[in-house]
């Protein structure tokens, strides 16, 4: 299926106007302040539910992005963006707030939304939000029911989504807002790495591509530990017969290109290389890593 078009504001090869976006919080100097920070964007501002569902009822149609505060004096944010993922899922939404709890990215994360920032925040990384919120969005809008979220208590998560590398981006953003709030930088960059290696290794390698096959993410957070286990539907593979790509680094290298593959196996080793243990089902379609603190 062919990808919509940019929006022209965000295609490099022609002069456009700029994004249009509706930004809801319900404190006039935020509302002034992202006004500044996205000086040349088409802005329009609400400051509660009521005003902002008034707007998107005439307006979605035409609006590229929602920047949203979940907490507003008439009710939750996350209403507003029920109303988006039910009737406009076409519509970016990145979720700012003050609030970076457990329980309120996984609710938005099941409720469509691509991006969260936490208060404060710079210019830069409003509008990088923004950009690549949109074409995520463009590239693969979520449907409601898609991803599947349970969440049975807190430190636990488990995560269903489609085979598509837009997804794994999206679960890699709500990750990071997650660890974020209680892990150091670095451990939360071995992290991200660890989830990016094993997403792409269940998507291409597990599932080989096909959209219609489920990638099952979870991850536990313990007090001296965090667990995360990826599971595809494929076929399995045997992670000993995996050849050692830093054996022949330029053969390897050409056997998959010859291939039109990816390199195989480098994934594997870096994530053996960053994470403290590392565990594959006998089947081969299940790892299970871990990283302790």
């Amino acid at each position: 299926m062919p990808h919509e078009p940019l929006p022209a504001a965000l295609d490099p090869g022609k002069a456009a106007p700029s994004l249009r976006v509706l930004v809801v919080d319900d404190e006039p100097a935020i509302l002034l302040l992202l006004r500044s920070m996205l000086e040349g964007y088409q802005v329009t501002t609400a400051s509660c539910v009521s005003e902002a569902l008034a707007i998107l009822e005439t307006e979605s149609s035409r609006l590229d992005a929602l920047l949203l505060d979940l907490k507003l004096p008439d009710g939750s944010g996350e209403k507003i963006l029920d109303w988006v993922h039910q009737r406009t899922p076409h519509l970016a939404v990145v979720i700012v707030s003050g609030n970076r709890s457990e329980d309120a990215v996984i609710r938005c994360l099941d409720k469509g939304a691509v991006d969260f920032l936490q208060k404060p925040f710079t210019s830069e990384e409003v509008r990088i939000a923004l950009e690549r919120a949109i074409r995520r969005q463009i590239r693969r809008p979520v449907k409601p029911g898609e991803i599947h979220v349970r969440h049975p208590m807190t430190g636990w998560v488990e995560l269903t989504t489609p085979s598509a590398f837009e997804y794994l981006q999206r679960l890699q953003r709500f990750s990071e807002a997650l660890f974020s709030t209680c892990l150091p930088r670095e451990i939360c960059e071995d992290l991200r790495v660890a989830m990016e290696e094993a997403g792409r290794n269940a998507i291409e390698w597990g599932n080989r591509l096909d959209h219609e096959k489920r990638v099952r993410i979870s991850y536990c957070y313990f007090q001296d530990r965090v667990i995360l286990k990826f599971e595809d539907e494929g076929e399995g593979f045997k992670p000993h017969s995996l050849p050692d790509p830093a054996a022949d680094l330029y053969g390897h290298l050409q056997a998959s290109a010859a291939a039109g593959k990816r390199p195989g196996g480098f994934g594997v080793m870096l994530v053996h290389s960053i994470m403290d243990e590392v565990v594959y089902s006998e089947k081969g379609n299940v790892v299970l890593m871990t990283k302790f603190l």
